[in-house]
């Protein structure tokens, strides 16, 4: 891909059909590989002759009774509008939704979308519909029509640009549930009990840049036979961003007593790559008692390698490390005395913390230390 379009960031989306007048699917690297299970959309080109060419041809090609043979066994024969519906059918599952289906489809009946009334089937031998009601169409599910509302395959004249690169979903937990926050906002969560797909949310008429996911509302939508099942979340963002939190109840158990009656710290969910051997956890508290007046920031041309925070009676705290002798060294002085205090941080993480922005309650945010196009935002 990279050396037939040339090098990018920009995800682009390419339909590939491969010609094969075998009908047998059988490539080196890809043995497995299929829309339902690694996003991979495979279809065979034996039918491709059946599809309309331009939409006059639609309509025709579902009520064409042409006997012929489309198969690699030439004694099978079937309907012309037969070898088209199965075609489309195809088509549709490899590459308009190549994801694992959560909710059932029957893109076997596709053509009864076109017409008013259907053929006779030469394969089952039996009469087709007298009359081809909407009942009787197959539709898409609806957990599809949200993730369709929002690709950029999809997208209209009217509809905004989509990112370049999918935006990412930060987690923490709160004392009811989790909160999920996405630039883009939130359109559609799914729910599963022990990796079984269960129900989803919905907010596609206002997605949510901020959302709380509160532990009793998602445990309603369970079954009722699943006592104390361990939930799954999938998150997805319009801007094509998705993370999963693998344990919604492990997620909530992210939190720190803090001493002295200070209250209870919740954790986000880990960024960058933590199984990595040289990833190490650490942790810091920063001192409420004390007045932060700067940060020294330690990083290189592709990462992060640690921050230090100064406060005003000389004290310091490390987090990460100073890096190598040729790291950089930036200072980010806060205006103390005026009462400036530090807000928060904008990361870009991907399998490392490329780069970090520093925001103040002033409104104040600094430019990014590290790689400023490392990994997501």
């Amino acid at each position: 891909m990279s050396s037939y379009f040339g090098p990018g960031a920009a995800k682009r989306y390419v339909a590939v059909v491969l010609l094969d007048a075998k009908g047998d699917l059988r490539f080196e690297g890809i043995s497995g590989h299929s829309a339902l299970g690694d996003g991979l959309g495979i279809a065979g080109s034996l039918s491709l002759f059946t599809l309309p060419s331009c939409i006059e041809e639609v309509g025709p090609s579902f009520i064409d009774c042409t006997r012929i043979s489309s198969s690699s066994d030439p004694s099978e024969s079937e309907f012309f509008w037969e070898a088209a519906t199965e075609t489309l059918g195809n088509m549709m599952e490899a590459f308009l939704s190549p994801q694992t289906p959560l909710e059932p489809r029957n893109f076997t009946k596709v053509n009864r979308t076109f017409v008013t009334k259907e053929p006779y089937s030469l394969r089952t031998k039996s009469a087709g519909l007298k009359l081809s009601l909407p009942q009787e169409e197959c539709t898409w599910p609806r957990v599809d029509c949200l993730r369709f509302r929002y690709h950029p395959c999809f997208r209209l004249p009217p509809d905004p640009m989509p990112p370049s690169l999918p935006d990412a979903v930060q987690v923490y937990a709160v004392e009811v549930g989790i909160v999920a926050c996405a630039s883009s906002g939130i359109p559609l969560v799914l729910i599963y009990a022990d990796n079984i797909y269960c129900d989803f949310l919905e907010y596609s008429s206002k997605p949510e840049r901020e959302l709380l996911l509160q532990e009793d509302v998602i445990r309603s939508k369970l079954p009722s036979d699943k006592s104390m099942p361990v939930i799954k979340l999938r998150i997805f963002t319009v801007g094509q961003g998705e993370t999963t939190v693998e344990d919604l109840r492990a997620m909530r158990g992210l939190k720190i007593q803090l001493s002295k009656g200070h209250g209870t710290v919740y954790k986000s969910a880990p960024l960058g790559y933590t199984a990595s051997e040289n990833s190490k956890a650490q942790e810091i508290l920063l001192h409420a008692d004390k007045t932060l007046i700067g940060i020294r920031i330690f990083h290189n041309s592709s990462a992060l390698e640690g921050l230090e925070f100064q406060y005003d009676d000389q004290i310091t705290q490390l987090f990460g490390h100073k890096g190598s002798a040729t790291a950089t060294v930036s200072e980010y002085p806060l205006d103390a005395r005026k009462g400036e205090t530090l807000m928060g941080f904008c990361v870009r993480a991907g399998e490392v913390i490329g780069g970090i922005e520093i925001l103040t309650s002033f409104g104040r945010r600094s430019s990014i230390f590290g790689n400023p196009q490392d990994g997501l935002m």
